[in-house]
């Protein structure tokens, strides 16, 4: 199941890699489930529908302005109208499992292995169903809040895969993450897709994403590293460079105000993308025993992602550490250093 990033010496130490920070899913089972029958589009029975797409970035932001509200302004979702339209009715008979129904046996590992099974090339229907799917509270559906994350990401993951994108689907995303009527788990998960779909996502959308982003990681935001790999999922897609993510990494990564999950994040990423800054941030921080030991373990890592010849020495004291987080990390970042020095000879 794909969780909050959670920073841990295995972690970041897998960073060193591929920033691998953004999943960690638990095992499924690979049990074969066949109940799930491959239909082919025009064999369905589904009424087209056609797509409420969202026609300018001041029409998006009205929509979400509309939204009901409480007296104290706080958003009330899910909307009430929006469950009631949800039903064994509604919903294709091929999604029935999902929503719990049916008399099926509706655990979180059959319901992540019937997600997968799906087809790519499901109906705008269907698609749209997954889509309502996002909308639930766990308790809706028959599971904990953690399972239902973990479904929540397959159904993401299966959304991302469809040959044809659904046109609405980041507009979801976005008023999602805005809704504090989920909890912050749901919503760091909702964030984390806009990363994996920006790049189909139409370009007039795009300016609606990039403010999510800005706001994502304004100061003291608790998504801001989430925020970033997103962000840096997104570049090479239109509207946002490797420039516009390492300086928004840096920001994070020098700003007290985040969290230290979110600012060594940051600095991972900056570091990625070639920041000299991160790099001078990261020798800083590496001996300051005042801060986390997660927040100079991933300090080692950014010196191994872009140090020199002037940072052997403070590596190979660290590899005799005995902490073995550290020595873990400056055992990696010495291979990957001495690697890249290596290969300039």
């Amino acid at each position: 199941m794909m969780k909050k990033i959670v920073v841990t010496v295995i972690g970041i130490l897998a960073v060193l890699g591929l920033l691998s920070l953004m999943k960690s899913k638990d095992p499924v089972d690979a049990e074969q489930v066949n109940n799930v029958e491959h239909v082919e589009p025009e064999q369905r029975a589904v009424t087209p529908k056609k797509p409420e797409t969202v026609e300018a970035v001041d029409s998006f932001k009205a929509v979400f302005e509309e939204t009901r509200r409480d007296a104290s302004g706080r958003i009330l979702l899910p909307n009430p109208e929006r469950m009631q339209a949800v039903n064994s009715q509604t919903i294709p008979e091929i999604l029935h499992f999902l929503f719990g129904w049916g008399g099926q046996d509706g655990g979180y590992q059959k319901r992540v292995r019937l997600v997968r099974q799906l087809p790519r090339d499901l109906s705008f229907n269907e698609v749209s169903a997954l889509v309502e799917f996002l909308y639930m509270q766990p308790d809706q559906v028959g599971l904990t809040e953690q399972d239902y994350n973990g479904v929540g990401d397959a159904v993401m993951e299966k959304i991302e895969s469809q040959q044809q994108m659904h046109p609405d689907y980041t507009d979801h995303l976005v008023l999602i993450y805005y809704d504090e009527a989920y909890s912050e788990m749901w919503r760091d998960y909702c964030l984390q897709h806009v990363g994996s779909a920006y790049r189909r996502v139409a370009q007039w959308k795009r300016p609606v994403l990039r403010q999510l982003y800005d706001d994502a990681t304004a100061s003291g935001s608790v998504m801001a590293g989430t925020a970033l790999l997103a962000m840096r999922n997104s570049v090479g897609g239109g509207g946002i460079s490797s420039g516009d993510v390492r300086s928004s990494a840096l920001a994070v990564a020098e700003d007290p105000a985040f969290r230290d999950s979110s600012r060594l994040t940051a600095m991972l990423v900056a570091s990625e993308l070639g920041s000299p800054e991160a790099l001078e941030l990261a020798r800083e921080i590496v001996d300051s025993r005042g801060l986390t030991a997660h927040f100079r373990v991933a300090a080692i890592a950014s010196i191994g992602m872009q140090g020199n010849s002037a940072d052997l020495e403070l590596l190979q004291k660290y590899a005799q550490s005995s902490d073995f987080r550290f020595r873990m990390a400056a055992e990696a970042a010495l291979k990957k250093l001495q690697g890249r020095m290596a290969a300039q000879m």
